[in-house]
Order: structure tokens, then C-alpha cells, then sequence
């Protein structure tokens, strides 16, 4: 396997840093979406695993996390920068990937708000991929995004909406840890391997609150991404995979995985 760091140009202006795996004589090549505070190089070891089965990864790093955040700042998209432009950007890498790898199949995966991120790219954008993997994916009901979006909306009016926001934060994340009988951090609920959990602590790039302007663009995304119409968009013939942990809360402890698969 070898791994190098590549930029793509973007608009609004913005370099996104990649980070590529590519494995010895590759029979496929995923391009990945990650989560919310978190970065693509946090793949590392995945990227491994799939190096042994001869398959490459291909992962941005989205605005307002990892390298890319030296634009916009961490937990920030940036100036101009919406959901529709997030999803659109990683569009540009998955034709990025295709161009490296023309002849092989394509999977597009998605954990976490990645996970939307993916859904969303194949219903907005015609993607030749054979596949979808979704990684840790969650759902709430439109009205509970409706108010995220009002929520978020009125407290851009009164602090900005590049403003950190603990309130949006404890109110997406904060009862994450109530399932779990021991909880020794704010992340526990990460994972179950708690040397995971520590590297993440420990990680500056990731675990950072977030804009107010990027919770105001997730709750969009999940709010116009869960209609019956735009979920057709996606072709049909799209073989789609779900996965979830069994303690895993954004999925409500697995329940949406087991529903979906």
C-alpha cells in the first residue's frame, strides 16, 4: 500500500486535502465521506484493512475539518459555503477517483454526517459507482430538524453564525453517553475500544465544537435529505448497504441499521 496527500481546487474558494491508500494491483476503490469533528487521516488503519483485500480509499478532508480547515477555521464550512456545496465537493473527488482508477468498480461510503453526505451525493449527482456503504447513519423526524434549523437560524441572528456553538452541541450529542453504565469521558460513546476514544482526545483536529452555521447546514441536509421524494433520486438498482454498532446512538443503538439492512 502507499499512501500520498493530494488538493483539489473548489468554489467558494477552498483547497480540499485528500488522502489517498492505494493498494497493490486494486480490484476496487472506495471514496470516502467522514464524520462530524473528525478528519480522513483518522482512517488509517481502515485504509489498511482494505489494502490487504486489494482495494484503494480514497477521503477528503470536508471543509471545516482536518487539513482543509486551514481555510475556514475547524467546525466551520467557511464564508459562502453551504450543505449543497459540501456535497458537491465531494462529488469532485469522486470524479478525482475515477479518473485514477477508470476501470475498476467504484463504492461510495459515508460514515456518520459522511453518511448523509453520501445519500445525498448519489440522489443529487449521476454517480457511475456499483455500490453505497453507510457507515453509523441516523434519523430524527422532520419536525425535530425544523427546529434545529429555527434554533440555529436565531441564534446566528444574535452571536453570527461563525460563532461556536455549545448549545447546538450538547443538545445533537449530549445524551449520547446516557446508555452506558461507565462513562469516563465526553466521547465514550465513540467507542468501544477506549484506546480509539483516547486517540480522538488527544487528536487537535478533532472532537471540536462546531459553528453555528454548520449545525444550521447539517439540519438541512438531513431535513431534505429524508423526504420520500429526494430518497428516490437514488437509483434503484443501487446496491445499498447499512451498518451500524449495536450501542451506537446516532443510530439509535443500531435500530436504523437493522431496519434499513
Amino acid at each position: 500500500m502507499s499512501y500520498k496527500q493530494t488538493t483539489l481546487s473548489s468554489t467558494p474558494k477552498c483547497s480540499l486535502y485528500i488522502h489517498e491508500w492505494h493498494a497493490d494491483s486494486p480490484k476496487r476503490v472506495i471514496v470516502l465521506a467522514h464524520g462530524m469533528m473528525e478528519h480522513a487521516k483518522r482512517y488509517e488503519s481502515f485504509a489498511s484493512i482494505l489494502a490487504s483485500e486489494h482495494i484503494s480509499l480514497i477521503a477528503p478532508d470536508h471543509r471545516g475539518h482536518g487539513l482543509t480547515s486551514n481555510f475556514s477555521g475547524l467546525g466551520d464550512f467557511g464564508p459562502g459555503a453551504t450543505w449543497l456545496t459540501v456535497v458537491d465537493d465531494f462529488m469532485s473527488v469522486i470524479r478525482h477517483a475515477k479518473k485514477m482508477y477508470p476501470d475498476i468498480p467504484l463504492t461510495v461510503m459515508g460514515h456518520s454526517m459522511g453518511s448523509f453526505i453520501a445519500q445525498y451525493v448519489c440522489a443529487r449527482h449521476d454517480i457511475d459507482c456499483d455500490s453505497l456503504v453507510i457507515s453509523g447513519t441516523g434519523y430524527e423526524p422532520a419536525y425535530l430538524t425544523w427546529i434545529g434549523l429555527k434554533v440555529s437560524s436565531f441564534l446566528s441572528t444574535i452571536y453570527g453564525s461563525q460563532t461556536k456553538s455549545k448549545l447546538l452541541n450538547d443538545l445533537v450529542f449530549g445524551t449520547y453517553n446516557k446508555h452506558l453504565s461507565s462513562v469516563k469521558t465526553p466521547f465514550d460513546w465513540l467507542c468501544s475500544d477506549p484506546t480509539v476514544v483516547s486517540d480522538y482526545l488527544s487528536d487537535p483536529l478533532s472532537g471540536n465544537v462546531c459553528s453555528i452555521s454548520l449545525f444550521y447546514w447539517l439540519f438541512f441536509g438531513i431535513h431534505t435529505l429524508y423526504t420520500e421524494a429526494f430518497l428516490k433520486r437514488i437509483p434503484h438498482q443501487l446496491p445499498i448497504y447499512f451498518m451500524s454498532g449495536k450501542n451506537d446512538p446516532m443510530s439509535k443503538n443500531g435500530k436504523i441499521g437493522r431496519a434499513h439492512v
